[in-house]
């Protein structure tokens, strides 16, 4: 019976070390979604403390290694124009993440540890032209382990236009009226 016992909560523990763990508020993370897929075990969430020219930022951290699809996706939806160019960035920083890569509609990737893999937040700005009118994700993956990857001051605009159309791009709350 001892036995049986035993190997029951070796089983137990042995299935519990495997069940991923995360913490994601989307609703507080307002104009944005996190999904974490396949199992994916890590965090999204409002860095108080860091942020490139404010005093906060979108964090996420991923604690599963980069195996097949498991990943953390961060994603925000903008509407485009066919025919028309469009430029999208922002600033970023990595603290030991393996891949971190961005793009639109699961198209062309970038690696943004080109630059972001730095103790400071760095610049980046990309082109895309669009392929239909209508609405497309701009689209953040993270795959692989990441003690941390930041986000601030997201744009996605018209090169003619120079408005921004990301719904809060710079993860701030809004006080309640």
């Amino acid at each position: 019976m001892r036995k049986r016992i035993t190997a029951l909560f070796i089983t137990l523990v042995m299935i519990a070390s495997f069940v991923p763990t995360f913490s994601v508020n989307a609703a507080s993370i307002e104009g944005w979604n996190v999904s974490f897929t396949g199992g994916c075990a890590g965090s999204a969430e409002i860095d108080y403390n860091i942020g490139s020219d404010s005093q906060q930022s979108l964090k996420i951290v991923c604690e599963s290694d980069a195996i097949g699809d498991v990943y953390i996706l961060l994603t925000t939806t903008v509407p485009v124009v066919k025919g028309r160019s469009y430029i999208y960035g922002g600033d970023v920083k990595s603290d030991s993440s393996s891949m971190v890569k961005t793009m639109v509609d699961w198209g062309t990737r970038t690696d943004l540890l080109y630059y972001g893999s730095t103790f400071d937040f760095k610049k980046y700005q990309l082109k895309y032209l669009a392929k239909k009118t209508g609405k497309v994700k701009l689209m953040f993956l993270i795959e692989g382990k990441s003690d941390g990857v930041w986000f601030d001051n997201m744009f996605f605009m018209d090169e003619e236009e120079k408005v921004n159309l990301i719904s809060n791009p710079d993860f701030e709350e809004k006080e309640e009226e």
